[in-house]
Order: structure tokens, then C-alpha cells, then sequence
């Protein structure tokens, strides 16, 4: 083989197709196709590993395209009623809210649920949309209350989360 050849052989085998999900709403996502998500996706969807903070109104800790990106505390054990890691919060498993100073992270404002999603709505699941990143974990750290109104100081106590 001469090397014209092999160099077309080397570059055909670099050329990447773009990574489109198969999710039915994605097509009114304008949003990522601003920011290149098909391109970004080709190298990487995102890993489990990776820890996101929403700090928002909360998250719909049922919605099909986030419940699976929920982080858990790895040092809580659910509605045992203890502080078991000693961080001051009793049952964080999902996070904390601040607004109320409890555990009770869910989303009944939509805001953070819809921001969630941006960040880290789970991909190619052919349900709903896809995040930035497919595979993530959401920390859930509510500072705004049910009708979205929050304050300086909740904002900062889950900065300090």
C-alpha cells in the first residue's frame, strides 16, 4: 500500500459520526445545538462519577429523565431519622432544603426540574429530553421555597453544602 493510502486510512478511521439521542423533545432543545452538545457528545455523555449541585426550587425526584442522575449520600442511610455521616443534616440522601431546613428536596415550583434537566437529563432513553450530560449525579440543594422565592443567605448555607 503507498502512503496516500495509508494517511486516507489513518483520517477515515478519526472521522466520527455526530451523537444524536434518541429522546422525542430533544428537537426543541435549541439550546444545545447553541452550545454544540452533538459535537461534546462524540467525546463523552458524562459519568456517574461527576457530582452536579442544582441549587434551585428542588428537583422532581420522579421525573423519568432525571431519577436515575440523582445523587444519594453514600453516608446516609433513607428515613432511618439519624445524621449518620455527622454533616449536621439528618437524612440528606438527595441533598438538602434550605428554604425549610429539611430533607425534603422536591420540586413543586418547576424551576430547578427544568434545570436539572438542562444540566443532566438522562440521554438516548427515548423519554422526554437529554442533558448536557446524560449520565451525572444531581445533587439536589433547595434554597427557594414552593412558589420559587429564596434568599441570599439559603443560597449561601447550600454553597457551604
Amino acid at each position: 500500500m503507498n502512503k496516500q493510502v495509508l494517511y486516507i486510512e489513518k483520517l477515515e478511521s478519526k472521522t466520527l459520526l455526530s451523537m444524536v439521542p434518541n429522546d422525542p423533545l430533544l428537537i426543541y432543545q435549541k439550546g444545545l445545538d447553541a452550545i454544540h452538545c452533538a459535537g461534546a457528545w462524540k467525546s463523552s455523555v458524562g459519568s456517574q462519577k461527576i457530582v452536579v449541585a442544582i441549587l434551585d426550587s428542588g428537583v422532581d425526584l420522579t421525573h423519568n429523565d432525571l431519577k436515575n442522575n440523582l445523587w444519594k449520600n453514600p453516608g446516609e442511610i433513607p428515613n432511618d431519622g439519624i445524621d449518620n455521616e455527622g454533616d449536621g443534616y439528618v437524612d440528606d440522601v438527595y441533598g438538602w432544603n434550605f428554604a425549610n431546613n429539611n430533607n425534603d428536596v422536591q420540586d413543586r415550583y418547576g424551576h430547578g426540574t427544568h434545570v436539572a434537566g438542562i444540566v443532566g437529563a438522562e440521554g438516548n432513553n427515548s423519554v422526554g429530553v437529554a442533558g448536557v450530560n446524560w449520565n451525572v449525579s444531581l445533587m439536589i440543594l433547595k434554597f427557594m421555597d414552593d412558589r420559587g422565592v429564596g434568599n441570599t443567605g439559603g443560597a449561601i448555607q447550600a454553597l457551604d453544602y
